[in-house]
């Protein structure tokens, strides 16, 4: 701030008392204008509001007064992280993702903006961040068929942004079934292979069924970890 008196000051220099009508923004009690000098410059200090503030500072000298208006607006929010669970969807599925601004969000809350980059992956345009709160959780909603390829997840406000790399896999699934010999007399047994899209990531039973009640077969069939053929 600068602060101006009618005419040069004097050798010492001149003292202009300064006040701030509100607490919200300091000035020193006083500045000096340098001698020969017509004006002085100094700090009004804001402190942090979750509203807009107005604040009238004056200066006095010798019964003169002059004041000049100040306004105090809240910090613009930001998105300061942004975060999924699970971090890797395999199939059809879903993610819980959380978003965190920076502050409380005010009266009529904060609305984030969503998106991402991969069609498989779907969003909400944006999520609501109520009244008084810091985050709010959105689903990203994960397709069946799938490219495989991670899924960017974008949540921004007010020019800010963060970026969540939601991975995705392939569903595993039966590619094919062989068995030999393809005819088989009353009684008697065939052997057949199952042929999986991937090795399987995990130990697992592959369901098993008959379209003939006249052959019968285990319900299931056990799966090891990284077979692909069993």
């Amino acid at each position: 701030c600068t602060v101006t008196i009618s005419g040069t000051a004097p050798t010492g220099g001149t003292t202009v008392s300064l006040s701030s009508n509100n607490v919200l923004v300091t000035v020193p009690s006083s500045v000096t204008v340098a001698a020969g000098q017509t004006f002085a410059t100094f700090t009004a200090t804001a402190g942090t509001t979750a509203a807009i503030v107005n604040a009238t500072l004056t200066a006095r000298l010798n019964g003169s007064t002059a004041t000049t208006g100040l306004s105090v607006s809240p910090p613009q929010l930001q998105v300061v992280s942004l975060s999924c669970t699970p971090g890797t969807v395999t199939g059809r599925g879903s993610a819980s993702c959380t978003v965190t601004i920076s502050g409380t969000a005010p009266t009529a809350g904060t609305a984030v903006a969503l998106s991402s980059n991969n069609a498989a992956v779907t969003v909400p345009s944006s999520v609501m961040i109520a009244a008084g709160q810091i985050s709010a959780t959105f689903s990203a909603s994960v397709a069946a068929m799938n490219n495989g390829q991670p899924a960017i997840i974008t949540a921004g406000i007010n020019s800010t942004s963060q970026i969540f790399t939601l991975e995705l896999s392939i569903a595993n699934s039966v590619t094919a079934v062989t068995c030999a010999p393809n005819q088989v007399s009353p009684g008697g047994t065939i052997s057949c292979l199952i042929s999986l899209s991937k090795p399987a990531t995990k130990a697992m039973d592959i369901t098993l069924a008959s379209s003939s009640p006249t052959i019968t077969l285990p319900n299931t069939v056990p799966c090891d970890q990284g077979q692909s053929r069993i």
